[in-house]
């Protein structure tokens, strides 16, 4: 049962496997995002398997996206950047006992030279009524919870 004093953020968040390394294993990436509430930062990951993701954090806060971390092939931190749009970095209200769609995130791990790996968003998209039915299905304790679109394009 989800927590009423809580807010739900989803989305899809898929990452491309664009090399495989030594390992077998890829890099990722994760959205951060700042709550002024609490002071507190939450990472929305981004997977290759089971790409739909929901985070909790406290409902009431205002939450804005401030950067976007990075992990290399073997899970180790890589860096940060912060979100290259003011667009993207708006602050939102989450009220509690609901959850918002950002949207559906393509994001890539690759080489960009000799010994030099890239990360990047390739492609963001509103797909709402379809990763809100499939994030309900995967996520049974939310299927009563009530949705808004908050696509972050």
């Amino acid at each position: 049962m989800p927590s009423s004093g809580d807010a739900y953020l989803y989305g899809r968040f898929f990452m491309k496997r664009t090399i495989d390394t030594l390992y077998g294993t890829h890099g990722s990436m994760g959205l951060d995002f700042a709550c002024q509430n609490n002071n507190k930062t939450y990472t929305i990951g981004f997977a290759v398997e089971d790409p739909v993701q929901v985070i909790r954090i406290p409902g009431g806060d205002v939450c804005s996206l401030v950067s976007i971390t990075y992990s290399d092939s073997v899970g180790g931190w890589a860096g940060t950047d912060p979100v290259p749009s003011k667009a993207l970095s708006r602050a939102i209200h989450f009220e509690a006992g609901k959850a918002y769609y950002l949207g559906d995130f393509v994001g890539s791990f690759g080489y960009a030279g000799v010994n030099t790996l890239r990360w990047e968003v390739t492609d963001v998209r509103d797909d709402f009524l379809k990763t809100t039915r499939e994030m309900k299905s995967i996520f049974h304790n939310l299927s009563a919870i009530p949705t808004e679109n908050k696509t972050m394009l």
